[in-house]
């Protein structure tokens, strides 16, 4: 079995047939002290430099994922969608990155991440240039499975990318920062996309989305070592089959952080899709996208901030995940309860609801991925990320249906339940005398 680092979770319970992780630190035998020494980094421009563009090819890649959400009150009014309707564009985005993200994070595993984010770019823009162009819904929905499938290439090459670039060192700030791209991105989607697309329209739009994706994914590819994280001894063709005692094995280990990020994907995709329907028309909708925006600086905040606590607490991720639950339980509430706050208020109730609802992310995929062996962490993180755009295909259209039949404060009461939840089973997982990657185990003893 491979060594387990001190900052990462001893749930570990059986081993899998992968390459061990490489040391960093030649010279001591030990890790660096902090994350971000330069001696012994894989890559050339350093840890700084690296993780500054997987910083922004994640946040271009969240701009590109989150446009489609961001749009959809242009949507509706070029192909007069319902709110279901609206549900169903945000849903084929993330079928199609939850299919992409299955192979994604294994191709990661098999062939590195550098070949992996190469073709996944050039895939993405592609489709987005053909978006704009599409005048019916039912070709424009379709078109949205093959753009989340290859946009999907982007966070799972990336995590895999500073997960083995890290090695060795403590990797709960590294990859809060590196996903701190997403709110990031989404932030500058909430901004920046509504003037664009009343400025320039949503075929010039999408096309210049397209562009922007080239160049982000261009750079990191060109800065990934083309060997880094490709295992010395591969693994057979049948050790990736789902039946194959590697795939149940990987599944067992982080069945706590699947189950919890299928719950908690309702918050980040509800969020995104209907903050702008709901205060749209209280406030307008520049307002609304302020209001938005302030929940994606929550969310990055939430993820490099608790990154960083978790390293200094033991590498806990569960305890850290239900404790900062409890706050997008209550901007949950305060939503459902709807009071007469103005911009101001709603900005500041959306920033604790970012943190709380969203900035749980990165914990989550670093939580799977140190439960199992470092060549399988892949595969364990896309396994996760899997898991959310389910959830992401399955929650917005419930939360439209029941914001249309009763109203948003019901849609958000409903949201406020879904994470009271969450935080309830991710305390039982963060439980030091029970196996955290064992739910099963874990509920039984319970």
């Amino acid at each position: 079995m491979a060594a387990v680092h001190p900052t990462q979770s001893t749930s570990r319970r059986e081993a899998l047939p992968v390459a061990e992780e490489p040391a960093v630190a030649p010279e001591a035998g030990r890790p660096p002290r902090t994350a971000f020494a330069r001696e012994g980094f894989p890559v050339r421009i350093g840890p700084v430099g690296f993780l500054a563009i997987a910083l922004v090819s994640e946040s271009v890649g969240a701009f590109g994922l989150f446009a489609v959400a961001v749009l959809d009150v242009y949507l509706a009014g070029r192909f007069h969608l319902s709110l279901t309707g609206m549900g169903i564009t945000v849903a084929a985005t993330s079928l199609g990155v939850a299919f992409g993200l299955a192979s994604a994070g294994p191709l990661s595993d098999r062939w590195g991440p550098r070949r992996v984010l190469a073709a996944g770019t050039v895939a993405a823009a592609g489709c987005a240039a053909l978006l704009g162009a599409l005048g019916t819904f039912h070709l424009f929905v379709a078109l949205l499975v093959p753009y989340g499938a290859a946009l999907a290439s982007i966070p799972a090459s990336g995590m895999k990318a500073v997960f083995a670039a890290f090695a060795g060192r403590p990797r709960g700030l590294p990859m809060g920062i590196r996903q701190g791209g997403t709110p990031v991105g989404a932030a500058l989607a909430a901004l920046v996309l509504p003037v664009a697309a009343s400025a320039m329209g949503l075929a010039t739009l999408f096309r210049l989305v397209a562009l922007v994706l080239l160049a982000a994914g261009g750079a990191f590819v060109w800065v990934i070592p083309a060997g880094l994280a490709i295992p010395a001894v591969r693994l057979e063709a049948g050790g990736s089959h789902p039946e194959s005692p590697a795939q149940r094995g990987l599944l067992r280990a982080i069945a706590w952080p699947l189950a919890i990020a299928f719950l908690l994907s309702a918050g980040q995709y509800d969020i995104a899709a209907f903050t702008l329907p709901d205060l749209g028309t209280r406030m307008g909708l520049t307002a609304a996208g302020a209001v938005l925006a302030a929940a994606q600086v929550g969310c990055g905040v939430g993820r490099v901030g608790f990154g960083l606590w978790s390293d200094r607490t033991g590498g806990n991720r569960p305890r850290v995940i239900w404790r900062v639950t409890l706050l997008g339980v209550v901007a949950a509430v305060v939503a459902a309860a709807g009071p007469p706050l103005g911009a101001t208020g709603w900005a500041a109730v959306w920033f604790v609801f970012g943190l709380g609802a969203m900035g749980w992310n990165s914990l989550g995929t670093l939580w799977a991925a140190e439960a199992v062996d470092p060549g399988r962490a892949g595969a364990a993180m896309s396994a996760v990320a899997t898991v959310v755009m389910a959830g992401a295909t399955l929650h917005p259209p419930l939360f439209g249906a029941v914001a249309g039949a009763g109203g948003f404060r019901d849609a958000w009461a409903m949201l406020a339940l879904d994470l009271a939840i969450a935080c309830t089973l991710c305390s039982l997982a963060a439980r030091p005398a029970r196996p955290r990657g064992s739910l099963r185990t874990a509920l039984a003893r319970d």
